[in-house]
């Protein structure tokens, strides 16, 4: 399982008041959300295909999208698609580092970003703030340069931390491949701008409390035009959950998001802008939840050590996908080190109805009727992609 350093920890949450005030206590309010938690199992487990991929000159950082001929391999380093048939045979490359109309300026793929409403259209964004807009040629139509609104002077920020101010975030690079996307705006992951051990960072109780983590951004002209969103409430209480404040969120329509917290077992619907309007799910199956406090909060050092070995040892969720063709959302978890394989919850209707073992670091990528696909895997030893296909053939109701 890789690291992720603390200099570089992404914060995120969600926000149901128009006006972005108050703690996240205030902004969740968990007491008056309708929460459920209902059970339906329908499979029991699943049948994993094996498909090994031709071996290819490759990052080894990828993200996988699939149509009913091929099998495209988004190689976010080297800036490249390359194509597979179905069989795992390679065909040919595209895009690649270049200002051809077919081609990507930065040679780099930070996020890959989809509207669900419209499979023709994806933004790439690079590593300079720079978005791409391409077809589902994979021509590029339009570019921006993402804009943050410019307020306090960042030494005033630094020694007064305002979380409502644009300047106190920056993107957060590497957390991310895949973003959300409507007609109008990107939503970008944000993080604190300011050194590690400041009074605005994830070791402080107001960054736990009041820290906004998404950013909205207008296609029209790179312009993020508002901050939003909180910790979970249980970051603000409970100082051992802090080494997973993370999120991983899906875009499911115009209206609506799903987001789902690293150590938080329940999945949360969100009307944008930002209302939440449900929570759902069950906790996955041994999941190793015995989350240990900081040993030394004025060492930098120690505490990063502290909470690496935490990711490396305890359970948390590690992404959620929204399949709109079947109806279903599949959320995947590590158990922890203990554990040689992951978990794989499928919802319907906000209903569990399956929870079954797969292998480690497997998680949903996308469906081409009748088959769901896997991101790809990368294996050092045999330098090849490994993606999983699987069907769910029981009819649901």
């Amino acid at each position: 399982m890789k690291t992720i350093l603390i200099a570089m920890i992404l914060l995120t949450g969600i926000s149901c008041t128009k006006t972005e005030t108050g703690s996240s206590e205030k902004i969740f309010d968990l007491a008056n959300t309708p929460v459920t938690s209902e059970v339906d199992i329908i499979y029991e487990d699943i049948e994993l295909n094996t498909i090994l991929l031709d071996p290819i000159a490759t990052s080894s950082r990828a993200i996988l999208l699939v149509n009913e001929q091929e099998l495209k391999v988004i190689d976010q380093d080297f800036g490249k698609i390359f194509v597979f048939d179905h069989n795992g045979s390679f065909l040919n490359t595209k895009l690649g580092q270049g200002e051809g109309p077919a081609e990507l300026p930065s040679g780099l793929i930070m996020f890959l970003a989809s509207n669900p409403s419209n499979d023709d259209i994806r933004h790439i964004i690079g590593g300079s703030y720079d978005v791409y807009e391409f077809d589902g040629n994979w021509e590029r139509h339009g570019f921006n340069r993402i804009q943050w609104i410019h307020g306090k002077p960042v030494d005033v920020l630094a020694k007064n931390p305002d979380p409502t101010d644009h300047r106190s975030y920056n993107l957060g690079y590497g957390f991310f491949n895949r973003l959300g996307a409507t007609s109008t705006h990107l939503y970008l992951p944000i993080i604190s701008s300011y050194p590690t051990f400041s009074d605005f960072n994830l070791t402080t109780d107001l960054f736990a409390s009041e820290a906004r983590v998404l950013g909205r951004m207008q296609l029209s002209d790179g312009k993020v035009d508002s901050i939003f969103g909180r910790l979970s409430p249980m970051f603000a209480e409970d100082e051992r959950f802090r080494p997973f404040s993370f999120f991983h969120y899906e875009i499911i329509s115009e209206e609506q998001m799903l987001i789902t917290y690293m150590p938080d077992s329940l999945i949360y619907t969100i009307d944008l802008p930002f209302y939440v309007v449900n929570a759902f799910g069950r906790s996955g199956t041994d999941l190793n939840t015995d989350y240990q406090a900081y040993t030394d909060v004025s060492n930098e050092n120690v505490l990063r050590d502290h909470w690496e070995e935490e990711r490396e040892s305890r359970g948390y969720y590690t992404s959620i996908r929204h399949i709109p063709d079947r109806n279903l959302v599949f959320r995947t978890y590590t158990r922890g080190s203990h554990a040689e394989l992951d978990g794989l919850q499928i919802y319907r209707d906000n209903v569990l109805i399956a929870d079954v073992n797969v292998p480690l670091d497997f998680k949903v990528a996308d469906y081409s009727e009748p088959y769901f696909y896997s991101e790809p895997i990368y294996d050092d030893n045999t330098d090849q992609f490994t993606v999983y296909s699987f069907q769910l053939n029981t009819p649901l109701p």
